[in-house]
């Protein structure tokens, strides 16, 4: 069941101001503390500095996926006997769902375009994504079209899964 929070805004805006900077001011230190750590030129690493730009926008997009649900329905369901795990798994999730392809492509697109963070991160060919791979290492034209194709094949792939359930009228109807 939803629950009213009183500080939720104050908390997703707080979120959001990592990405109100520039990403060259939240890089460096990110780089400093993942020198310290161990995490630098790492999968592990590069997971959780792409993670700090892209939680603000995914708390943000499932905020207001889940919002949209109408309480009603909730209450409905637990009239019928279904318990908050069942609510969550047989109703929530199915209604939310074009909201989570929406926010798991936004993520995606925020990842894949992200260069700053994996250039200061990625020290070796193992860990480096193709985009900051292309950048250091332009080779001949050929080179060229295959990393161009790889990326652009990557987003049409994923695009044309996610699209079918990315629908307007999801929850049209539900409630009179």
């Amino acid at each position: 069941m939803q629950r009213p929070v009183r500080w939720r805004y104050g908390v997703l805006l707080s979120l959001l101001l990592c990405r109100m900077l520039p990403e060259v001011s939240v890089a460096l230190p990110i780089v400093v503390i993942f020198l310290r750590w161990g995490l630098l030129d790492t999968a592990l690493g590069l997971i959780f500095a792409h993670l700090t730009m892209a939680l603000p926008v995914a708390a943000w997009v499932l905020t207001t996926t889940f919002s949209g649900i109408p309480r009603e329905v909730q209450e409905a369901a637990a009239v019928d006997g279904c318990g908050a795990w069942r609510t969550l798994i047989l109703i929530i999730l199915p209604l939310a769902l074009p909201g989570l392809a929406v926010c798991g492509l936004l993520v995606w697109l925020l990842s894949w375009e992200e260069f700053t963070l994996a250039t200061y991160l990625t020290l070796g060919a193992k860990t480096m994504p193709l985009p900051v791979y292309y950048y250091l290492y332009q080779g001949n034209w050929f080179d060229t079209a295959v990393a161009a194709t790889l990326m652009t094949v990557t987003m049409l792939i994923l695009s044309a899964f996610l699209q079918r359930y990315l629908r307007e009228t999801s929850l049209a109807g539900m409630m009179r």
